[in-house]
């Protein structure tokens, strides 16, 4: 009895022994290696490098990341405050990113189909362009808008502009026309002139003064037909001149 007790009692002694070392050992393989952090941490930081930068989101979400990390914090500290040193640069990029995403697709949009845009729109798309290659040329859009730049700027210097010597040769023909009475048609001939050409804003100063010689002439040949017509048929024959292609579709004189 005695013996099979002792055998009893030296295999339990051995299999405590065995869970103990086994312990021991799970203990040893699973016990807290700071290195290893650092590793991670490391390659961590490999990645985050090797995001572009026009990928600033994405970049400055990895970063926060790895900021939340506590291990990082407390066992690879040196790896961690390049992290915090460079978070940021990269989170003002990813502001500005968001901030692009809000301003730059719809301008894009408006510069599909450059040869549907007017003259005048396409001097303002310009200005925008270049507002908005100072704010996001750095962000992934900043491709898209110099190429977009590119392409109103071909397109503005593809319109037709005038020079000075047509700017004359227009007030010589508008003298001609109103010289004959023809004073609606003097008229639609200084409309046509700032549609044909991008540049006639540059004329104002000239266009200008001659649509109000234009009314003057046209008031001052309206009101001596009037005085003229003394008789019920004279006044009819004067309102229909007056109602006909020569006055019709010009504004008031009193307006201008």
């Amino acid at each position: 009895m005695t013996a099979k007790r002792q055998t009893v009692l030296g295999l339990t002694a051995g299999a405590i022994l065995a869970v103990a070392i086994g312990i021991l050992g799970l203990l040893h393989a699973t016990a807290f290696d700071p290195a290893t952090v650092k590793a991670e941490l490391e390659r961590r930081i490999a990645e985050l490098n090797a995001i572009p930068e026009t990928d600033a989101i994405r970049k400055d979400g990895l970063a926060e990341e790895l900021l939340a990390n506590e291990s990082y914090r407390q066992h690879a500290r040196a790896l961690y405050l390049k992290v915090e040193r460079a978070h940021p640069k990269l989170h003002e990029s990813a502001q500005l990113e968001r901030a692009a995403q809000k301003e730059v697709p719809p301008f894009l949009a408006q510069c599909r189909d450059l040869s549907k845009v007017p003259p005048d729109e396409l001097s303002r798309l310009w200005d925008e362009c270049r507002s908005l290659l100072r704010n996001y040329d750095g962000t992934r859009y900043g491709k898209n808008l110099r190429e977009a730049r590119d392409r109103i700027q071909a397109a503005v210097e593809a319109q037709v502009r005038c020079t000075a010597k047509d700017v004359v040769d227009l007030q010589a023909e508008i003298l001609k026309q109103v010289s004959a009475g023809r004073f609606a048609l003097a008229w639609r001939l200084v409309d046509e002139f700032e549609k044909k050409y991008s540049n006639a804003g540059e004329f104002a100063g000239k266009l200008q003064p001659l649509r109000h010689s234009i009314l003057q002439k046209a008031h001052a040949a309206k009101e001596k037909m009037l005085a003229e017509a003394t008789s019920p048929e004279a006044r009819r024959m004067v309102q229909e001149r007056l109602d006909g292609p020569d006055f019709k579709g010009l504004p008031d004189l009193k307006r201008r």
